[in-house]
C-alpha cells in the first residue's frame, strides 16, 4: 500500500508564549483554578527522577502524575536548602535555563483560604499540554513540586512550604532578568511576612496590600536601582523557549525571529540585543542603521494594555553564520526545538534554490504548514509525520543545488535565468597600490563587509571616492 503524507502519529510543540498569554488567560482564571486546588485533598506529589512509568489520577478534570516509586534516596533529589545550594553550584545551565524560562513563563501567586487567616504560596508554570516532558524534566531536576495535565495544559506548581522557601532560594541566586523580577520580590515579602508573624488581622491586611499590586494588578515597573542585566547562553535559551518565535514570511518565504515583550521590559530586550549582536564573526557584530542585524523595536500593538517592544532578526547573513550555530550549540528541553529545527531548514533548502522547484517549494510549504500552534496536538491542521519530512528534507537537500555563480551573478537553472537581474552586481575592493583585496556579487555583501549602509557603495562607485577602512585607503570600483 502506498504510504500517505498525513497518518496518526502526531508531531507536537508548544504554542507561541505570545498566543498562549493571550488567547488562553483570556479565557481561564489561574487563581480561580488555584483555589479549586486548595479545595481537592487527593493530589500526589510527583516524585523524584525515575519518573517512570507513570500513574495517572484523576480529581476534578485535573490529571496528577505520580512515579510507581518514590525514589527518595537518590542523591539528586533537593530534599534540604544544604542540597540546594550544592546543586545551584553544580548545575548552573540548567538554573540559568530555569530562571530565563521563568523569566517568560513562571508565576509567583499567593491568596487567602476562604475567609481564614491562612494563607497558600505558589510558584508555577504553565504550558500546552505537549510540552509536558519539559515540566517533567524540570520537576526532576529540582526534587520537588507537582507536575499535572488539565485539559490541553499541563502545569508544574510548588505550594508546599519548605519548598517555596527552596524556590526563594533559587531566585536570590539566580535573578530575574524581567520585571517579573518585582513580582518575585512582593512574593517573598509576603511569604517572608506571613512565615515569621503570628496570623492576626494586621497581618491579613499588609499581605491584601502587597497582593493588591503584583501581577496584573502591577503598575510600578521600576527595577532596583542595583539591577543588572545578566544575560547568559542558557539563559536566552529558557527565555526564547518561554517567548521567542520562529516564522516564514510566506511570500518572501524570509525567515524571522522574535521575541515580544511588554514595553516594560524594553531594556531587557536592549540587553538582548546587545548579547546578540556579540556572536558570530565581528565583522557582523555592528549596529548599521540602514538595515541593522537585531532590530528593536516598539509596535503600535498592544500586549494587554501596554505597548509591545519587540526584539526582530531577519537578516539571513546573520541568522545563518551567528543564530543558528549558537543555539545549535545548546540543549533544548521543550518542543520548540522543532520549530527551530523547521526553520533551519528552510533556510537550507531557500539557500540551495529548491523553492524554484515546484516539489521544493511544496516540501517547503508543507513545513510552513506544520510550525508554531499548526504543530499543536489540539490543533486542526493534519499532522504531518516527522519521520517522513525529515526523509522528504534530507532527499531533498542531498541534490545538486539549483544555483550557480556566472559571472558574479547567481543563476537559477530550473528557471535560466538570473535572480534579480538588475540588481546582480561585481564589485572590486581595491587597495591605493591597485591591488584587488576582495570581490563582492552584491552592493549588500558588500556594504556588510565594509559596515555601511546600502547606499554607500554606490554612492561611493559612482563618486569613485578614496575612502579609509582599518588604517588603509580603498576605492571600490563595478565590474561590467
Amino acid at each position: 500500500m502506498k504510504r500517505t503524507l498525513f497518518n496518526n502519529d502526531i508531531g507536537k510543540v508548544r504554542f507561541s508564549t505570545l498566543g498562549m498569554k493571550i488567547g488562553f488567560f483570556m479565557n481561564f482564571s489561574v487563581p480561580a483554578m488555584i483555589e479549586r486546588i486548595l479545595k481537592n485533598s487527593s493530589i500526589n506529589k510527583y516524585g523524584g527522577l525515575g519518573a517512570s512509568p507513570h500513574k495517572a489520577n484523576y480529581s476534578n478534570g485535573f490529571r496528577y502524575y505520580t512515579t510507581n516509586n518514590q525514589n527518595t534516596n537518590n542523591n539528586l533529589i533537593i530534599s534540604d536548602i544544604t542540597i540546594l545550594e550544592q546543586s545551584l553550584r553544580s548545575r548552573p545551565e540548567f538554573y540559568e535555563w530555569f530562571c530565563g524560562f521563568t523569566d517568560g513563563e513562571g508565576n509567583f501567586y499567593f491568596g487567602r483560604k476562604g475567609s481564614t487567616n491562612f494563607y497558600q504560596f505558589f510558584f508555577q508554570i504553565q504550558l500546552h499540554i505537549d510540552d509536558f516532558h519539559a515540566l517533567v524534566y524540570i520537576r526532576d531536576i529540582l526534587g520537588f513540586g507537582k507536575a499535572f495535565e488539565y485539559k490541553n495544559t499541563c502545569i508544574f506548581r510548588v505550594s508546599n512550604i519548605e519548598d517555596i522557601k527552596k524556590i526563594i532560594t533559587i531566585f536570590e541566586q539566580y535573578t530575574l532578568n524581567s520585571t517579573k523580577l518585582l513580582n518575585f520580590i512582593s512574593f517573598k515579602k509576603a511569604f517572608e511576612l506571613y512565615i515569621n508573624s503570628s496570623k492576626t488581622p494586621d497581618l491579613i491586611q499588609q499581605l491584601e496590600e502587597i497582593k493588591s499590586g503584583v501581577n496584573s494588578k502591577r503598575t510600578d515597573y521600576k527595577l532596583p536601582a542595583n539591577h543588572e542585566y545578566r544575560i547568559t547562553n542558557y539563559w536566552l535559551l529558557g527565555f526564547i523557549e518561554a517567548d521567542g518565535s520562529f516564522f516564514i514570511k510566506s511570500k518572501e518565504l524570509s525567515l524571522i525571529f522574535n521575541i515580544s515583550q511588554s514595553f516594560v521590559d524594553s531594556g531587557l530586550l536592549k540587553a538582548i540585543q546587545v548579547f546578540l549582536l556579540q556572536l558570530g564573526d565581528p565583522g557582523l557584530n555592528k549596529l548599521d542603521k540602514a538595515n541593522p542585524r537585531v532590530r528593536l523595536v516598539t509596535s503600535k500593538e498592544e500586549y494587554g494594555n501596554k505597548q509591545l517592544c519587540q526584539i526582530i532578526v531577519n537578516r539571513h547573513d546573520f541568522i545563518r553564520e551567528a543564530l543558528i550555530p549558537f543555539l545549535n550549540s545548546l540543549n533544548w528541553q521543550t518542543k520548540k526545538k522543532k520549530d527551530f529545527e523547521d526553520w533551519t531548514s528552510i533556510l537550507m533548502l531557500r539557500d540551495k534554490g529548491f523553492q524554484y522547484i515546484d516539489d521544493g517549494l511544496r516540501l517547503i510549504e508543507l513545513i510552513i504548514s506544520q510550525m508554531n500552534n499548526r504543530r499543536l496536538s489540539s490543533s486542526e491542521v493534519a499532522i504531518v509525520d516527522r519521520e517522513f519530512l525529515y526523509k522528504e528534507i534530507n532527499l531533498m537537500l542531498n541534490k545538486p543545488s539549483n544555483l550557480e555563480i556566472r559571472n558574479g551573478n547567481t543563476w537559477v537553472i530550473s528557471q535560466n535565468r538570473f535572480i534579480n537581474r538588475a540588481e546582480a552586481n561585481v564589485i572590486q575592493l581595491i587597495e591605493g597600490n591597485g591591488f584587488v583585496v576582495k570581490t563582492f556579487y552584491t552592493y549588500k555583501d558588500c556594504a556588510e563587509y565594509l559596515e555601511v549602509s546600502l547606499q554607500t557603495i554606490p554612492n561611493r562607485i559612482n563618486k569613485n571616492s578614496i575612502f579609509k577602512f582599518k588604517d588603509k585607503f580603498y576605492t571600490l570600483k563595478k565590474v561590467e
